[in-house]
């Protein structure tokens, strides 16, 4: 037992001799690292890309009833639906844009 924590005993004390060594960099890194993310440009830009396609129905029996819908009137369908009410609340919910509204009039205000 003794031939295992004679070593181990002598690495501790080194690393206690040497702690500045490590501790030093360590935190100037730290310090660096918190002034330069403070000082960059705060910009984001987030990208998305829908794929719009005619919503195929699997009864054979619609096949033919169904009406072709052009580009532009399924892109409104999308917009429609993604600036529709329950999706915009759920997004103020889910970013917690609510916290401070108490009533249902000030939820519905513009900031």
């Amino acid at each position: 037992m003794q031939d295992i924590s004679q070593p181990l005993h002598g690495y501790l004390r080194m690393f206690f001799r040497r702690k500045w060594l490590l501790i030093i960099p360590a935190f100037v890194g730290l310090i660096l690292g918190i002034c330069f993310s403070i000082m960059l440009p705060k910009k984001y830009k987030s990208n998305t890309t829908i794929l719009v396609q005619e919503g195929k129905s699997d009864n054979p029996l619609f096949s033919g009833v169904a009406v072709a819908s052009t580009m532009t009137q399924r892109t409104q369908e999308i917009k429609e639906t993604i600036l529709g009410w329950d999706s915009l609340v759920k997004l103020v919910k889910r970013l917690n844009l609510d916290t401070n509204v108490k009533t249902n009039l000030e939820f519905e205000q513009p900031f």
